[in-house]
């Protein structure tokens, strides 16, 4: 009696162990697998808020981009549209102006301000005495103008003003010289203008790519947080662990308790019991060997 007594004793007592010692380190995986998760979720708020800040200046920069795309457009088909008098062939437009990243119906809508602005220019200067004789008459109608049609229409008026005056001098002057002599050198103004554009689109161009890069990176980042987190979260391995000492708990400790005041009566039970609890123990041994197994092959993936 003393010793199926003894055996159901020891049983609990060293299913008991085995249970407390594995399920303290069950606890202890899962109050870091906590402590990981807090601050997973305090570096993914802070990747949220680069890449919220990445995607604004990326905005940002785009809209920008498409305004100086649009500005670039509308200054190369000024004096094409000036020279027709307000007439236009989209096509040919297209043809010799290729390099602008801009839909077509864009497109197509700056040419038609462009040219609506352009007739409404020559239709006031039809209507002015003396045409051919304008020089500083133009300046000074188009200062005058300046305060009554919008600023981006400006330069279209000055430009169809300039023609006016180019055409005037033409008939008024046949000697080179004094054509030279009474027209600015415009060309190394529009040369520099030209070249501190390109500086501009340049410096343009290369904060937008630096945006975009920041946005990629900011969204890696992001999405490598959110994997760890859906692992933390759903921790591999611990679920079976939790069944197995369950299962120990049962059949090695509240059995054999069970049991115990029994006596001779549970004579019988002491080799079910018994193979019982091997069951378990062996299942808790192969638990850990496929767990250093899968830890090692993680090891391994993570150094490749």
């Amino acid at each position: 009696m003393s010793d199926v007594n003894w055996f159901f004793s020891a049983c609990a007592q060293t299913a008991g162990a085995i249970v407390a010692i594995v399920g303290g380190f069950l606890v202890t995986r899962l109050v870091s697998l906590g402590s990981e998760r807090n601050g997973l979720l305090q570096s993914l708020a802070a990747v949220e808020q680069r890449l919220k800040v990445a995607c604004d200046t990326q905005v940002a920069l785009r809209k920008k981009a498409t305004l100086q795309e649009e500005a670039g457009f509308r200054s190369v088909v000024i004096p094409d549209i000036v020279e027709k008098r307000g007439a236009f062939d989209l096509g040919l437009l297209l043809q010799q102006h290729y390099e602008f990243n801009l839909e077509k119906g864009q497109l197509q809508q700056i040419a038609e301000d462009v040219a609506r602005c352009v007739r409404d220019a020559c239709k006031i200067l039809s209507q002015l005495p003396n045409r051919d004789l304008a020089n500083r008459e133009f300046e000074e109608i188009a200062l005058a103008l300046g305060d009554t049609i919008p600023s981006e229409e400006r330069d279209i008026y000055q430009e169809v003003f300039r023609e006016e005056q180019q055409r005037a001098r033409d008939k008024e002057w046949s000697s080179l010289d004094r054509l030279t002599n009474g027209v600015p050198n415009i060309p190394i103004i529009s040369f520099k203008a030209s070249q501190i554009e390109a500086i501009e689109e340049a410096d343009l161009k290369r904060h937008l790519h630096e945006a975009s890069v920041a946005v990629t990176h900011a969204e890696l980042e992001r999405e490598t947080i959110q994997q760890q987190l859906r692992k933390t979260s759903t921790p591999k391995g611990l679920l079976p662990a939790w069944f197995i000492l369950l299962y120990l708990s049962i059949v090695g400790v509240g059995v054999p308790l069970a049991l115990l005041p029994a006596g001779a009566c549970a004579l019988g039970w002491r080799t079910p019991v018994l193979v019982l609890f091997l069951i378990g123990l062996a299942s808790l041994l192969v638990y850990f060997v496929l767990t250093l197994r899968a830890m090692r092959e993680t090891n391994h993936n993570a150094r490749h």
